[in-house]
This record gives C-alpha cells, structure tokens and sequence, in this order.
C-alpha cells in the first residue's frame, strides 16, 4: 500500500502523487469520484467504458478488463474496513 502526505490548496485543491496515480491507471482527464464516509475522504478512479463502446473485445481483453474491476472492488472492500489508527 503507498502512503503519501498532500497539500490541499487555497482553492481546495490536492495532487494525487505520481506513484499511487501510476499504481491506479490514473492519467490525466480521468475522472475520480470523491466521497465523505465515517471522517474519511474517500477517493475512487472512474472507469469509463463508454470509450471502448465500438470495440469488440476479445476474450483476453475481456478477461483483463474483470480482473481490473475485481481489483477495484477488492481496494473499495480494503478502503471501508481500514482504518489508520
């Protein structure tokens, strides 16, 4: 698990550090949905299928997209039954 500690800006404003964006597939224009839970602030890559709406995906591409959104589903599991203290 990568830890890091961020600025938040006058404008509210935050860097998602380059190692964790890495680890999540992050990139720019991506969106991340942010919510509130229990004091925590709770940040989620969006994964937007609609680009690939046109493709036709082929079994491995098909078995690599359900691991990634197995994958997010595990880190959301982690996330809600973690807590830092």
């Amino acid at each position: 698990m990568a830890h890091s500690v961020v600025t938040v800006t006058n404008r509210g404003m935050l860097t998602i550090p380059a190692k964790i964006r890495k680890i999540l597939n992050i990139e720019d224009g991506h969106k991340i949905f942010v919510s509130e839970k229990d004091g925590y602030i709770i940040l989620k890559p969006i994964i937007d299928f609609t680009k690939e709406e046109n493709k036709i995906f082929d079994s491995e591409e098909m078995v690599n997209l359900m691991k990634q959104r197995e994958s997010q589903k595990e880190q959301e599991i982690e996330i809600e039954d973690r807590s830092p203290f």
